[in-house]
């Protein structure tokens, strides 16, 4: 037979448990992503650990295979592997806006991405080593009013790169569609 004790204790447990579970707004959840992204110990963590990782590997690849190097590729995507645009997301939940390609562009224009932890050091132990990287995005290219460059979203985005530290040529970043 439970006590007291027991029963005022399942009742807090259940009550915790059950109020853990209530619902939020799509936004709040998105919100939260943002902010982990953006603030969290743990994002930067595994990143960081990540690209280590990574970059242990293609060490050790190279060191195994010497007088293949002129023949390993890297590819790697940009939005959130390379650079951090959650900056985009977090202004999106702020403008009470979905995603557009006018407000993408927006943002790509202002060139102010960060860095991913980790990702800058991998690009550089990369083309250390003697690795071609090239880097794709699903960002297009468009039209831009006072522009007359056929892909101002290129330019932008290879500005952003290097202005963290990537190393990158234009032949080396393709956008989506881009032939």
């Amino acid at each position: 037979m439970k006590t007291k004790a027991q029963n005022i204790l399942a009742l807090v447990a259940a009550a915790t448990f059950f109020g853990g579970c209530a619902e939020k707004s799509a936004e709040q959840d998105k919100l939260d992503a943002v902010l982990w992204v953006q603030t969290s110990a743990e994002f930067a963590a595994a990143t960081l650990g990540a690209y280590a990782n990574a970059t242990e590997a293609l060490q050790d690849l190279v060191a195994d295979n010497p007088t293949t190097i002129e023949q390993m590729v890297i590819v790697m995507d940009i939005d959130q592997t390379i650079l951090d645009s959650s900056g985009y997301h977090g202004q999106n939940i702020q403008d009470d806006a979905d995603h557009s390609s006018a407000a993408l562009d927006q943002y790509l224009a202002r060139q102010d991405g960060i860095a991913i932890a980790g990702a800058v050091e991998d690009n550089h132990a990369s083309r250390a080593l003697g690795v071609k990287v090239f880097y794709v995005t699903n960002r297009t290219c468009r039209e831009r009013e006072g522009s007359s460059d056929y892909c101002p979203q290129k330019q932008d985005t290879l500005a952003s790169l290097r202005k963290v530290g990537v190393e990158v040529e234009a032949d080396e970043l393709y956008l989506k569609g881009e032939n």
